[in-house]
């Protein structure tokens, strides 16, 4: 699975090849590695040792002159994937600028409707404590009609029981005058 080497865009003096000689130099953070087996380098299956160096164990072979641009063609595709994770970067970056945005449109979202709601409320409250005092109006009027109601009965009673006496005494007067008439 090797690529071919396309033309050099790494300089020696790079420091992305400078790392990569580092490490080949002094192996990976465990003791007695050959070299630095890279992710992109390892899928063409090299493995990273710099020119004219040899490596530090005996497992490895002989260092080759074309190993130089295999480490170059695979700086160009770590150097690709680079780019590629810092335009990535940057649509996170504009993403998150963009949440920032809604986040704050949403805080003053919320905070425009918390007073709506706060002035709903109110509204509310002003039409509930016109409904209570106008119950308490319609309950004084209802006492009132109720207390002229008994007013009424107890005057309707006191009326009639006038007239009934009245009644009597017409009744009495009319049985005298109708006695006197005859006695005449």
């Amino acid at each position: 699975m090797k690529r071919p080497v396309g033309p050099i865009q790494f300089r020696p003096d790079d420091k992305i090849v400078q790392q990569i000689a580092r490490h080949a130099l002094y192996g990976s953070t465990r003791r007695g590695a050959c070299g630095v087996p890279f992710p992109a380098a390892a899928q063409h299956g090299v493995v990273v040792v710099p020119p004219g160096i040899l490596p530090r164990c005996s497992r490895s072979g002989p260092v080759s002159g074309d190993v130089m641009q295999q480490v170059l063609a695979i700086l160009n595709d770590l150097k690709a994937g680079q780019k590629t994770l810092e335009a990535g970067q940057a649509r996170l970056e504009a993403g998150q600028t963009s949440l920032e945005d809604r986040q704050i449109r949403l805080e003053t979202g919320q905070t425009s409707l918390r007073v709506d709601l706060m002035a709903r409320m109110d509204r509310r409250e002003d039409m509930n404590t016109k409904i209570r005092d106008d119950i308490a109006v319609n309950f004084g009027t209802a006492d009132a009609v109720r207390r002229a109601n008994d007013n009424t009965r107890e005057e309707l009673r006191a009326l009639s029981e006038v007239v009934s006496l009245m009644h009597r005494q017409i009744s009495r007067l009319q049985t005298e005058v109708e006695q006197m008439k005859g006695s005449a």
